[in-house]
């Protein structure tokens, strides 16, 4: 269940980031704004995304130190994706400083957002949207079961020794082929 979950969310999450990013050069490249009914879809389908993915991949980041978290994550994934998620939201805290420096407060009316706010929303769906793939990515890659040392005891991905038994543990390579 858990992987027809993260399967059915992944291509959710990539259909956002081609969104996210159709309306960020719309705004950014053609001046153009959207109607605020796609500017709500686009910021709910972050938690459509992101409150499943938090619930079913909990098993796995319970199993894991916080410091193995970042390595399973790059382990875990394409050179691909961890880079357009390190842009993502390398771009989006670029795009939101310079916003709180030089908006003014503008409103176009007609129900639409400026141009200076769409540009700002767009890119943090972006960085919400690469991020949360990383995670999605990861989860269908990664069995937290795989943590074992010889003896069956459970251990933490980074770790070179069983805390129970102190037999060694293999050392392990790039997560299922990623």
């Amino acid at each position: 269940m858990r992987r027809a979950i993260l399967q059915a969310l992944l291509p959710v999450c990539y259909l956002g980031i081609g969104a996210s990013l159709v309306v960020h050069l719309l705004a950014l490249v053609a001046g153009r704004t959207v109607p605020n009914s796609i500017v709500l879809l686009l910021h709910g389908g972050i938690f459509v995304v992101a409150i499943p993915t938090i619930l079913v991949l909990r098993r796995i980041t319970d199993a894991t130190r916080p410091k193995d978290l970042w390595k399973l994550l790059k382990t875990a994934n394409p050179s691909w994706l961890r880079w357009l998620s390190s842009v993502g939201a390398v771009y989006f805290v670029v795009v939101f400083v310079v916003f709180a420096m030089t908006h003014q407060g503008r409103d176009p009316g007609g129900g639409r957002m400026s141009r200076e706010t769409l540009v700002m929303f767009s890119s943090g769906w972006l960085g919400f949207y690469t991020g949360l793939s990383t995670y999605l990515y990861a989860g269908l890659r990664v069995d937290s079961r795989q943590w074992r040392c010889p003896n069956g005891h459970a251990v933490y991905p980074s770790s070179r020794y069983c805390e129970e038994c102190g037999r060694p543990v293999a050392a392990r390579g790039k997560v299922n082929g990623a």
